[in-house]
């Protein structure tokens, strides 16, 4: 985003958008599930007690995943003000701020608070340096967990475009004009690099596109060749719990 303006118009609209997909909740829910997984799997005698999520929007994920791991105090901050009073409405117990994250900070520029964990769903695409997000987040938390899309996949890539004798369309190419403002895409690879600058990765799952974008061929791939193979080709998610530096 280019100005204050201009990103407060982008994610109001975004939030007007995503409220109209039918299936977002229980999208939503699917990714506080696979996080806390990770979470009970790695951390299962360690309390989480003061959750934060950046970009939130109205904290079905926040909600879902501090009811699992029964965190006591959870903040959201959200960019969207339509957001913040959907989720004011829904979850009393979250504390909504509608602001960027850090914006809390005391006179010396420190972070006012340090989390347990923070949340990450789908964020680090969207930032102009995710290396330098990452690393102001690792200031302010013990753990993070994070999704992230693996969209740097076979079927998405230049070359797969010239086999078919088309050119990449404008809004699939990563940038501001990307469809869903994705400045960057990842590979698992590049993914699990990027968080390992700031963090150290405790665990991760893979979870291919079959999951939220069903295909036979895909099904197929999955069927003989397994998840990550499934992963490599179309695409998919990945699921990252990791400790800060």
């Amino acid at each position: 985003m280019h100005d204050k303006e201009e990103t407060k118009r982008f994610y109001d609209n975004w939030a007007i958008k995503q409220l109209e997909d039918s299936d977002r909740e229980a999208t939503l829910k699917w990714k506080a599930v696979n996080m806390a997984n990770l979470i009970f799997r790695q951390l299962k005698n360690e309390r989480i007690n003061y959750i934060c999520e950046i970009s939130g929007a109205e904290g079905i994920v926040i909600n879902t995943l501090g009811s699992l791991v029964k965190a006591k105090n959870k903040r959201n901050y959200e960019l969207s003000e339509e957001f913040c009073k959907i989720g004011e409405h829904l979850y009393s117990d979250i504390e909504f701020i509608n602001a960027e994250f850090g914006k809390d900070s005391d006179k010396n520029g420190e972070s006012s608070s340090i989390y347990d964990m923070i949340i990450l769903s789908d964020i680090t695409e969207h930032v102009i340096d995710d290396s330098s997000f990452l690393a102001e987040v690792a200031k302010s938390c013990k753990y993070v967990v994070l999704k992230m899309p693996i969209e740097r996949c076979l079927i998405s890539h230049n070359l797969a475009f010239l086999v078919l004798g088309r050119k990449v369309p404008l809004d699939r190419q990563f940038g501001y004009k990307h469809h869903n403002g994705h400045l960057r895409g990842y590979t698992i690879k590049s993914a699990l690099n990027t968080v390992s600058e700031s963090f150290d990765v405790l665990d991760y799952k893979v979870s291919d596109v079959t999951y939220f974008y069903p295909s036979k061929r895909a099904s197929l791939v999955k069927m003989l060749f397994g998840e990550r193979m499934t992963t490599y080709v179309f695409g998919g998610a990945l699921f990252v719990l990791a400790e800060a530096k």
